[in-house]
């Protein structure tokens, strides 16, 4: 962990924990950018990411942010700029700066109810009629 307030979620989604983290994210920060803790390798379009090859993630507000966390750390002016997402098994683990504040308390809350929801379980097969 790398400080800030750890959070913990039960998940339904299990392998496909981080990608709805990610989706839930990015409907706050559209202009995301997420760095795979094992290879510290960047993405910047979605569609480019394994999730199920990835356990811990670095969701940060922009590539300006990103950067910055590279070059300063964890410093008071990136507050809430990042997220820190780890995959566990049944649970999802979140460290943020402060959960309280906005927008971080709607993004937790958007996340928080999507893992609550077997989304991805639900089959996109349609039943004819």
């Amino acid at each position: 962990m790398i400080g800030g307030t750890d959070i913990s979620y039960p998940s339904q989604a299990d392998d496909s924990s981080l990608e709805l983290c990610v989706r839930a994210i990015r409907q706050f920060w559209p202009g995301m950018i997420i760095e795979d803790d094992e290879t510290n390798k960047r993405y910047d379009e979605f569609w480019q990411i394994s999730f199920g090859d990835m356990k811990e993630i670095f969701v940060y507000q922009d590539e300006e942010t990103a950067d910055r966390w590279d070059d300063a750390g964890a410093s008071p002016e990136l507050e809430d700029t990042m997220i820190h997402i780890i995959r566990g098994q049944g649970e999802v683990f979140l460290v943020v700066d402060n959960p309280d504040c906005s927008p971080m308390k709607e993004i937790l809350q958007t996340i928080k109810t999507g893992l609550s929801q077997d989304v991805f379980a639900v089959s996109a097969e349609l039943v004819a009629a």
